[in-house]
């Protein structure tokens, strides 16, 4: 399992890093949509029922325009604060209409389609909505650098929990919802986040104080353990180990984005505040 883990982390790490930094906006949008696409059909697959296959494609469809749309205004609002088009508040509203619609029509038991629906349209915005907040950080000045920060200390804090965790965890975080947490990993999570954001800082992201950046690695981390559990409990309630198998030792995409979900929405309104 460790010589998985290490292994997709040497092939994907450097391939992703190379897409932020060098691949431009329109790469970035293509990873975001692959990302949030494939993070979706695992949440609908284990979600709803097999033969709601339709409803699940528009659940990914409504999720992805609802990325879309929240790419295109954050461009709109580049070429200053009064060219805001809505397009995020629109795209929610009209992602909530039609599922609706959808349920109404394709309802053969009330109780049933309210409580799919309701799966729905939590997977939307779960996933939708928490990883768009990667688009609004990428479209600033230094928005590759940004999220590379953002990454990096996920990744960093994420490995140092893992490895802490199995060489000293020995008390319990959340046993009934990740039996395999503890208290020990979470304290080495924060800690190697906050150490893997004073690096970021010294190595390329110079503008914030190194206090800001310590703050923002430990702020992040916390989103980070968050947002693990967060799905670890989805995981419990719907009878599963991992989200999916497309990255051998650390399972499917939603087991991989789970703590940016968690973590983009803060880092985002630190960076309004450290680079106003």
């Amino acid at each position: 399992m460790l010589l998985y883990r290490v292994i997709t982390a040497i092939v994907v790490i450097p391939l992703l890093t190379a897409a932020i930094i060098w691949g431009g906006d329109a790469v970035f949008l293509a990873l975001v949509l692959g990302f949030g696409g494939a993070g979706l059909y695992e949440f609908l697959r284990a979600a709803l029922p097999a033969d709601r296959g339709v409803q699940k494609a528009l659940g990914i469809m409504l999720g992805l325009f609802i990325l879309c749309c929240v790419f295109a205004e954050s461009r709109s609002l580049q070429a200053g604060p009064g060219n805001g088009s809505y397009l995020i508040l629109a795209g929610c509203t009209i992602s909530f209409v039609v599922l609706f619609v959808y349920s109404i029509l394709s309802s053969r038991e009330t109780a049933s389609a309210v409580s799919q629906m309701t799966l729905t349209v939590f997977g939307v915005f779960y996933v939708s909505l928490f990883f768009s907040y990667l688009l609004l950080i990428h479209a600033g000045a230094s928005g590759p650098a940004l999220v590379l920060f953002l990454l990096c200390v996920t990744w960093g804090g994420d490995a140092a929990a893992y490895f802490v965790g199995t060489w000293k965890g020995r008390h319990p975080l959340c046993p009934r919802i990740s039996p395999k947490k503890t208290i020990e990993g979470a304290a080495g999570g924060l800690l190697g986040g906050m150490v893997t954001a004073l690096l970021c800082h010294y190595l390329f992201l110079k503008s914030p104080t190194v206090l800001a950046c310590v703050a923002a690695g430990a702020g992040i981390n916390v989103m980070n353990q968050l947002g693990d559990t967060s799905e670890s409990l989805l995981k419990r309630a719907f009878g599963l180990k991992d989200s999916g198998t497309i990255f051998p030792g650390h399972g499917g995409v939603l087991d991989r984005i789970d703590s940016v979900l968690f973590a983009a929405p803060f880092f985002y309104y630190w960076v309004q505040i450290a680079f106003p």
